[in-house]
């Protein structure tokens, strides 16, 4: 019997199957405007008419069979037609389905930010109030005195008398709602949608401490965070007390915009000969600068010293380059490697010349003055074509934006997972931490020093990614971040000396691979001013002159 019951379904589909392989597949009826079809994979018969403006719209007829999904097509074509005329939208959706899609658009951004936003509150509303009471009715049909009437059902559910701020996120969330109808094509845009109070009672301002509390506080935690029984708290004191110094010196809000500063938020920012600290924060209502006092100086000193991955790094690179570059302990290893030998590391010191005579490099000059020397390396990678002009030396080097985004916590996927790439499509994908990082690149990206993220990018990287990762679906993106690739027209370094000027010697163009080769192309970089030959391996190939002799090879292993 239980093989019986499975078959049934199979057979049916089998005879629908080979009935529609005897129907045509697409009909056109009403002079052409409404087309009958289906698709191959598909047992129902879809249809697409042509509305009055000139708009085709796609819809299925539900129905399997052709005479009846003829009828239901006629239908729908004369019914979307007939409503066009009235001024109303071409299709009818509830206030429950328009909902159903808004909410979902609004997770997908607040998945983008990767916190906490007023969009949150959006969605709260939505589903609490908008949809239990107006559920299955239009938006269209609505008048004033429903929309009065549901205010006042919402006062009572809430059992206080809304603020304006509470109100002002109703009206948002409204607003939202209606303009997710009018882009789906449920509502015409000149259909007037009541809207909602935004005057309310005004809010009160929160008591702030006095000076004399927060002296009292400052002298409290000083002391409170040196003691601990324990070895958490004696890790946990000090950070908390750093935690309230830097609310209380910036002014930023607790939580969503403190918890997400990165050390490339902080810059010094001079305005009329005076130096001000100032901290780029991004929170519920968005992004915006804060000027810090000095004392915050203190603050950020005492986290630097106990963060032991950026121990090495000083505080002013850390504001330059950001947490995420300077933590890398291979890059820190180099650096102290080099300094054990003797080399000094000049920060926030660029060249803005290259001196040359006769032909040959004799030194540079930068803000702190000029360096005599017989050899320059311009490893600036992004900057290296700007760094060689200095030098009148024209190098096909272009930086382009290259973006990642990362989920939160992902299980679905094995936890040791390699780096995968689809080279097809350039989509990559492999674990950070317990999440999932992936990108892919942007062929129409155009060449450019901007580093913000495109958050509208994303969705063609989703949809690459759930081509390859289905299960990615149920994932959420937490951030993204850009940075920049120092590109050449083969994809390969341009490593070597340069014709026309002695002792100057390029180490860029490594379009991503940079710092995996950069063990040995140092090695081979100092062999050259040393013993005039690279040693360790030949390097000839990957001179700049190969794109004028016609010798460049393309690598086509790049994402």
């Amino acid at each position: 019997m239980a093989k019986s019951a499975v078959a049934r379904p199979s057979r049916l589909r089998t005879l629908l199957t080979a009935q529609h392989a005897s129907q045509p597949q697409s009909i056109r009826l009403r002079d052409g405007e409404l087309v009958v079809y289906r698709r191959s994979r598909s047992l129902l018969f879809q249809c697409r008419y042509r509305l009055a403006d000139g708009r085709w719209v796609r819809q299925t007829t539900g129905r399997a069979a052709l005479e009846h999904a003829i009828a239901r097509a006629c239908d729908i074509y004369d019914e979307a037609r007939y409503r066009q005329r009235l001024g109303l939208a071409h299709r009818t959706d509830s206030v429950a389905q328009i909902a159903a899609i808004c909410c979902a658009a609004l997770r997908q951004q607040i998945d983008a930010k990767g916190k906490k936003t007023a969009l949150n509150d959006y969605v709260s509303i939505i589903e609490r109030y908008f949809v239990p009471y107006f559920g299955e009715r239009q938006l269209e049909t609505l008048t004033h005195t429903d929309v009065r009437e549901f205010e006042m059902w919402r006062d009572r559910q809430m059992t206080r008398k809304p603020k304006t701020s509470t109100l002002n996120n109703f009206t948002s969330a409204w607003s939202r709602l209606v303009a997710t109808a009018v882009e789906q094509g449920c509502i015409s845009e000149r259909v007037p949608v009541p809207k909602l109070t935004s005057r309310g009672q005004k809010g009160k301002t929160r008591p702030a401490f006095s000076k004399e509390e927060i002296d009292v506080l400052l002298a409290f935690m000083e002391q409170w965070s040196q003691q601990g029984r324990m070895a958490v708290e004696r890790e946990i004191r000090p950070l908390l007390r750093d935690y309230v110094e830097m609310l209380l010196y910036t002014g930023m809000r607790h939580g969503t915009e403190a918890m997400g500063i990165r050390w490339r938020d902080l810059e010094w920012h001079t305005k009329d000969g005076v130096r001000y600290l100032r901290v780029w924060v991004d929170g519920k209502t968005g992004g915006r600068w804060l000027i810090a006092k000095h004392k915050a100086v203190d603050v950020l000193l005492r986290l630097h010293a106990r963060q032991k991955d950026i121990g090495l790094c000083r505080l002013k690179t850390c504001w330059q380059l950001g947490c995420r570059t300077c933590c890398s302990g291979s890059a820190m290893g180099f650096a102290a490697a080099g300094r054990a030998a003797g080399v000094e590391i000049r920060e926030g010191s660029p060249v803005i010349a290259v001196d040359s005579e006769r032909g040959r490099v004799t030194g540079v000059r930068t803000p702190d003055g000029s360096i005599a020397t017989p050899v320059v390396v311009d490893a600036a990678v992004p900057s290296a074509a700007e760094v060689s002009r200095l030098a009148g030396v024209a190098l096909p080097i272009a930086p382009y934006r290259r973006q990642v985004f990362v989920t939160g916590a992902f299980a679905p996927l094995p936890a040791p997972l390699p780096m995968v790439i689809d080279f097809k499509t350039h989509f990559y994908f492999r674990r950070e931490g317990a999440g999932i990082l992936f990108g892919m690149t942007d062929a129409a990206e155009p060449p450019g020093f901007h580093t913000h993220v495109d958050w509208a990018f994303l969705e063609r990287v989703v949809e690459r990614a759930l081509h390859r990762i289905p299960v990615l679906a149920s994932a959420g993106v937490m951030r993204g971040w850009a940075g920049l690739y120092d590109t050449t027209p083969d994809n390969n370094p341009i490593l070597g000396t340069v014709p026309d000027l002695e002792g100057f010697i390029v180490a860029a163009g490594f379009s991503g691979h940079g710092f995996m080769l950069s063990p040995a192309v140092g090695a081979c970089i100092a062999e050259l001013p040393t013993t005039g030959a690279a040693a360790t391996v030949d390097i000839t190939p990957l001179g700049v002159e190969r794109f004028r002799a016609g010798r460049a090879r393309a690598e086509t292993a790049i994402i």
